[in-house]
Order: structure tokens, then C-alpha cells, then sequence
């Protein structure tokens, strides 16, 4: 929760060089520890002996909407499920293991199977990078063999009426991945990923209307209002 601080004379010296641009300044924060990505312009910096701004007063001047950032829901469980292959050995052995080979994988959202390509690669991509922590790993056994095995992710607390669950901002996804392809476990493994940029995320059409993964996006918008104490 610490003030995000930068040095007087360096911000300064970023302001005179967008004015000699006539172009505004902002300021991408990354706060690490809530995984949150803030875009705030230069002039809502407060002065003491450098310029810093706080965490609550970023994400209020918050402007990541201008980049395309909004907030993320979809129905939950999301799930892979593995079924086992009817034509190979399947059965339950006495001390409950049992070994397989998978005939199918499929996705699921909400206890319905996924069949379109986008959709596919749309719930991987948040069930390996949502905020959903509540996993479950079910099989189904029938008659001593098992069906299919399956993982699926969800939030540990939502409104069941209200039918959806927040993921996140696609802008904690995207550095989720990020984090995952250089970083793992929390050691740096290298400086940039092998991917290009547009790689790291999905883009998610305006248009988009799923067919079983169904999508809520909420566009945060800044708020400019002179809402603190400091007479700014």
C-alpha cells in the first residue's frame, strides 16, 4: 500500500518533453503485490519532496480503459474434462488406482461443453490466468470404470442468481501470462518472452456474443472528481 514515487526531477523532465510534443503524460503503474495495472495522468501526482501517488487515489484517476482494459465475468465452473478411452483398460483397481488413456479432452463452462475454436481458446486462456482459486478435481465411475476425469476452476464465493463471476481485468490475465512465461514459481527466467507482444493475450471482439461461454465486460472509467481531502 505504500505511495508509488518518482523522482522530481525525472518526472519533470517526462512533462517538458511531452510539452515540447503537445502531447499529455501518463503513467503506467504495475502494483505487484494486487497484480493491478493503473494508467494515470502526470497532473494527479502530489508533490512532497518527489511526486508519488496512492494506490486507492490510481486506481480512482485510473485511465487503463483508454487502452482497452475492462473487467472480465463468465458463468462458472470452467473445466477440461479427460475421458477415458472405452477400448483400453479402465477399470478400478483394489487399491483405487486405476490407469487410462484419454480418448477425449473437452472444455466446459457451466456444465455445458464448449465446441467452438474461440471459445476453446478463450477458456483455457481464463482458466490458467483468472482470479477463480476453488479447484475441483471429480471423476466419474461407472460400473467399477471410469468415464472421465475432470479439473475444473471457480470462484470460492459468488452469487449463484446472479448467474456470472468476476474474472478480472484482461490487463491481470494478460501480465498472469507474462509472469508465467518469464518468472515461474517467482524466479526470473528471462528478461521478455519468446512471443511476440500480441501473443501474450487474447483479443476479445466488441461484437462477441458467446454460444456457451457467455461474457459480462465492464469498462471502468476514471473519475475525476475532486473526491480528497488535500483541496487538489
Amino acid at each position: 500500500m505504500d505511495p508509488f514515487k518518482l523522482k522530481s526531477t525525472y518526472l519533470l523532465g517526462l512533462i517538458k518533453y511531452a510539452d515540447v510534443f503537445k502531447i499529455p503524460l501518463k503513467v503506467a503503474i504495475y502494483w505487484s503485490v494486487w497484480k493491478l495495472w493503473t494508467l494515470v495522468d502526470a497532473s494527479h501526482f502530489d508533490e512532497n519532496s518527489d511526486y508519488y501517488i496512492t494506490m486507492p487515489e490510481a486506481m480512482k484517476r485510473n485511465e487503463m480503459n483508454l487502452l482497452g482494459d475492462h473487467m472480465v465475468a463468465t458463468v462458472p465452473p470452467l473445466s477440461l474434462r479427460l475421458y477415458a478411452d472405452t477400448n483400453k483398460p479402465r477399470s478400478i483397481e483394489a487399491d483405487g488406482q486405476v490407469h487410462f488413456t484419454i480418448g477425449k479432452a473437452s472444455l466446459f463452462a457451466n456444465g455445458e461443453e464448449i465446441t467452438d475454436d474461440f471459445e476453446k481458446k478463450l477458456t483455457w486462456f481464463f482458466m490458467l490466468h483468472g482470479k477463480w482459486n476453488e479447484v475441483n478435481q471429480p471423476a466419474e465411475i461407472k460400473n467399477g470404470l471410469l468415464e472421465y476425469t475432470e479439473f475444473s476452476v471457480s470462484p470460492e464465493q459468488y452469487d449463484k442468481k446472479q448467474g456470472f463471476a468476476m474474472l478480472g481485468f484482461l490487463s491481470e490475465l494478460i501480465t498472469s501470462r507474462y509472469n508465467l512465461l518469464t518468472s515461474r514459481e517467482g524466479e526470473i527466467l528471462q528478461l521478455a518472452p519468446k512471443q511476440q507482444p500480441d501473443n501474450l493475450c487474447i483479443l476479445i471482439p466488441n461484437d462477441y456474443k458467446g454460444q456457451v461461454l457467455r461474457l459480462w465486460r465492464f469498462h471502468v472509467k476514471p473519475n475525476y472528481e475532486d473526491l480528497t481531502t488535500n483541496g487538489r
